[in-house]
């Protein structure tokens, strides 16, 4: 499953390239593997619970940024 991919390099994925060049400890492709690895297994253990509707409709307006009142009815 080795495919070439371009991908845009934000900010943190520029600084993790930069240490992996200063620190000499291998190639970038196999530390972000690693990474994905390791967060996916956190995502993995983590057991949601079981939301009411209203509580979905207020995540849902947290996520695209939405004013949440308190006193709203």
């Amino acid at each position: 499953m080795n495919k070439r991919r371009s991908i845009y390099l934000g900010e943190p994925l520029m600084r993790l390239a930069e240490e992996i060049v200063e620190s000499k400890s291998g190639g970038f492709s196999r530390k972000l593997c690693e990474i994905v690895e390791r967060y996916q297994l956190i995502i993995d253990l983590e057991v949601l619970p079981d939301f009411t509707s209203d509580e979905i409709d207020i995540l849902r307006g947290i996520i695209i940024g939405e004013y949440i009142n308190i006193k709203k009815g």
